[in-house]
């Protein structure tokens, strides 16, 4: 397949799920050939995120994600997408090894909301103890 980008999900298979339906909602079609071209990683048993943030000692996800990303890398894929907030903890070491760009959900997410308002903006997250303990956000 070509053009096409990836989706590194499964860390919340419902929120990937979510994701994909939301984003095949949003993307203007007429016909099946009108949709976007993506692969879906659901790797459902990486390691919990936020159990390895607060413990070094729990299983280590970023080797499940680094797999990820090296055969996206394979594949040649435009660029990924990763459907969970607290995983991006580990995006300087994702980063470093992806030969494509990846989405920096939390940042892309904080310009959009800078771009929304001309005062002052109160936002709230829904979010893993693990995502706001490493200041994602």
């Amino acid at each position: 397949m070509k053009d096409f980008f990836g989706i590194l999900g499964g860390m919340g298979t419902m929120a990937t799920e979510n994701f994909v339906r939301t984003l095949d909602r949003l993307t203007e079609t007429h016909s099946d050939q009108n949709f976007l071209n993506y692969l879906v990683f659901n790797h459902a048993c990486i390691p919990d995120r936020t159990a390895y943030i607060f413990d070094r000692t729990k299983d280590n996800p970023l080797p499940f994600l680094k797999e990820d990303i090296q055969q996206l890398n394979s594949l040649s894929a435009d660029f990924v997408v990763i459907t969970c907030n607290t995983a991006h903890y580990f995006l300087p070491e994702l980063t470093a090894i992806a030969k494509m760009p990846i989405l920096n959900m939390p940042s892309l997410a904080v310009q959009a909301c800078k771009k929304r308002t001309a005062g002052t903006l109160k936002i709230s997250i829904l979010a893993t103890d693990g995502t706001i303990a490493s200041g994602l956000y």
